[in-house]
């Protein structure tokens, strides 16, 4: 290519910009690449390691219907029930209690229960309540 006038200085390129550049890009990779080599790991362990099912105690499911309560299917008064529940309770350590009641009851009825139960257990004795369907109001 010729130059039109002979005078004119030969036209520069200036890289000082591009190596600015170059070097922020390596310098980023760089400091990425170590500190996800240094990166350390922690060891913890998951409940599943903590408690092995072996030793998991299942929970004491109390069933409570309008003819009174039930464990495993064997109705029980409520003297016996509380009973049942102070001696899993003392024997398990790590256990809970569930109570099951039925759709039909009370309030009243399922407080009749669910309080005397509380005050052996504190806060080892749940509640569980039925799912609702997903199109209901």
């Amino acid at each position: 290519m010729r130059r039109k006038d002979p005078t004119e200085p030969l036209p520069q390129i200036n890289l000082v910009p591009m190596l600015d550049v170059m070097m922020a890009v390596l310098t980023f990779f760089i400091l990425i690449t170590i500190s996800l080599s240094l990166e350390k790991s922690v060891a913890f362990r998951l409940p599943a390691d903590r408690y092995p099912e072996a030793t998991e105690p299942l929970p004491l499911m109390l069933e409570i219907r309008e003819d009174g309560i039930r464990l495993e299917g064997k109705p029980l008064s409520l003297e016996e029930s509380l009973a049942q529940t102070q001696d899993y309770l003392t024997s398990h350590t790590q256990g809970f209690i569930l109570l099951r009641p039925a759709p039909t009851l009370t309030y009243q009825q399922m407080m009749d229960v669910l309080v005397p139960i509380q005050a052996i257990g504190g806060d080892r004795v749940s509640l569980v309540l039925p799912q609702e369907p997903e199109n209901a109001p």
